[in-house]
């Protein structure tokens, strides 16, 4: 019954989360269709309920400027930077009203809590040999788990976010029942992280789970849920131990060809800066062997992306939007409910040194990323209406 009035009271937030998650399962057909779907709605419904405000939306702005003024110089305007543009004005404070903070905050709750889920299922899905990934894939990613998902970095990035979602929960939960159910999907999701053998995915989530515990327990708790960890883990690790052929082969690769997988990628987009150092080569391109390529590429890295694509000026007007999410920390000892945001945030920051998606339209990450910065960014003005209790945020009613 209580599933059922879930997906009654969030069926909205549901479809929106559905829609964009199939982006990254395979053999789902139309999954660009469906993304589109969700993205569509989801800026009708904030152009419905939201009131325009120039002001607030004046550094994203700027950043939109800086991507079209490297596109011009470089005349490598493709369809592409619509897409993006759309995806900002979704994930943007432009339309703002407290109902449409209240329904970026309530898609983000199911939106989480959706990718705990898949992450689960694939752990079902390693134990019964189901992998998509040599079925889809001809060369190394077919060697790596996937799952049900396209390739084994979309799942690492899905289960890393469920390791902090789920620790989150556990640590905010009061009833025991749902905490050790919490604490349980904590070390399902380590599992899938480790099998989809994603070493950012990784160290990014361990990172940002000691950063929760930090800013969210008294120093006494902190050690006393560290040795609970410690001593799951403990139990753990053989099944760990058994389940590590994908991150051992990464190693292994490293060390025949004696440069870690992204460094050619890194070498590429900072060949690529320098080249454009202030406009940069233009957004959504790529140099390969003097050549200029457009569409959707693996650049290895978000932050190098936005320096190889919008040069200097495209950065520095990303800074501004970036620091004014990063401020928002000043909140977290008034209010632990942003703690959820920014432990995402945090997480999407470190991954994405090695992961380019912050300017992927169309990818479930770059969307991610993009609104949990706009809820941090939009904390100062609405942030009175989130609440430990979840009075005025009631997911689970």
């Amino acid at each position: 019954m209580k599933g059922y009035k879930f997906i009654l009271n969030n069926f909205n937030y549901l479809s929106v989360s559905i829609g964009i998650i199939l982006s990254v399962i395979a053999f789902v057909p139309f999954k660009t269709v469906f993304f589109a779907i969700a993205v569509v709605y989801m800026l009708g419904y904030l152009f419905s309920n939201g009131i325009m405000h120039i002001k607030n939306f004046l550094h994203y702005g700027l950043f939109l400027s800086a991507i079209l003024l490297s596109c011009l110089y470089n005349n490598t305007f493709n369809i592409r930077y619509i897409y993006f543009i759309c995806l900002i004005l979704v994930c943007s404070p432009l339309f703002s009203s407290e109902q449409n903070f209240n329904f970026k905050i309530r898609f983000l709750y199911v939106f989480f809590h959706l990718i705990i889920f898949i992450t689960v299922l694939n752990l079902f899905c390693f134990f019964l040999d189901v992998n998509a990934a040599p079925y889809l894939f001809k060369d190394q990613a077919a060697n790596y788990f996937s799952g049900i998902t396209i390739h084994s970095m979309w799942l690492s990035a899905l289960s890393g976010i469920s390791i902090i979602v789920s620790f989150y929960f556990f640590l905010k939960s009061t009833n025991r029942n749902f905490k050790i159910t919490y604490l349980i999907l904590v070390f399902f999701s380590v599992f899938v992280t480790l099998v989809s053998a994603s070493r950012i995915a990784l160290v990014a989530s361990l990172i940002v789970v000691l950063l929760l515990l930090l800013f969210y327990e008294t120093k006494k708790n902190i050690l006393k849920y560290l040795i609970l960890l410690l001593s799951i883990f403990v139990i753990c690790y053989p099944l760990y131990k058994n389940n590590l052929t994908g991150l051992q082969n990464k190693f292994q690769e490293d060390k025949h060809f004696g440069v870690n997988s992204r460094h050619k990628l890194w070498n590429a987009r900072i060949h690529e800066f320098e080249s454009s150092p202030f406009f940069g080569i233009g957004f959504s391109s790529h140099l390969r062997k003097g050549k200029m390529y457009r569409g959707r590429m693996e650049s290895g890295s978000g932050w190098l992306s936005i320096v190889s694509q919008t040069g200097l000026l495209g950065f520095f007007c990303f800074l501004l939007i970036l620091i004014k999410a990063i401020k928002s920390y000043i909140y977290i000892k008034q209010n632990k409910e942003i703690l959820l945001f920014y432990s995402v945030f945090v997480f999407l920051c470190i991954h994405s040194l090695a992961e380019g998606y912050i300017l992927t339209p169309g990818y479930y990450l770059c969307l991610l990323f993009w609104i949990n910065i706009d809820v941090l960014v939009q904390y100062d003005s609405f942030g009175n209406l989130l609440s430990d209790s979840n009075k005025t945020v009631p997911i689970f009613k």
